[in-house]
């Protein structure tokens, strides 16, 4: 999905919203095979350059994803910060991605009570993430989700956009 909004410039932007992935476990996506769902911000949608928090499944555990800060060039990502292991990518997982200046912000978290606590002290449930951008005048936003359907699907709820 790619929107672009009615516009010339925009300044900053705060998108929110609250993900419910079929996968249960925090695995996020049907394979481990590095499916993922990017969800791209001040992005200049035609030619998708721009920013995007990574929500991938990897290998490294069956029960958390990682969250990843990207740059779009030209509809290439490259990561712009280290990936973050968390267990918190479940129903309910709350999520705000926000440019403030030079500035990409990520929070995201879930209140919900699992009946498991992660026993690797690398896999966090809150998740902080920051890097420093270019500042752009784009002011589309996008999500592409990798993953299979049904089982490996996300159900994104309460979809919030604001521009400054």
């Amino acid at each position: 999905m790619r929107y672009q909004p009615v516009g010339n410039a925009f300044e900053d932007m705060t998108l929110s919203f609250t993900a419910f992935p079929a996968k249960t476990a925090g695995q996020g996506f049907s394979s481990a095979r590095a499916q993922y769902m990017d969800i791209g911000i001040k992005m200049d949608v035609k030619n998708m350059n721009g920013y995007a928090l990574q929500l991938i499944r990897t290998t490294k555990y069956s029960d958390a994803i990682d969250f990843i800060l990207m740059q779009y060039t030209n509809g290439v990502a490259t990561a712009i910060s280290e990936p973050v292991s968390a267990s918190s990518y479940r129903a309910n997982c709350k999520i705000t991605i926000e440019t403030k200046g030079n500035q990409l912000i990520v929070h995201a978290e879930n209140a919900s009570v699992y009946d498991t606590k992660h026993n690797n002290a690398d896999v966090v449930k809150v998740v902080d993430l920051q890097a420093q951008i270019t500042p752009n005048i784009f002011g589309g936003f996008s999500f592409q989700h990798t993953g299979t359907v049904g089982s490996g699907a996300t159900l994104i709820k309460d979809l919030k956009v604001e521009w400054f």
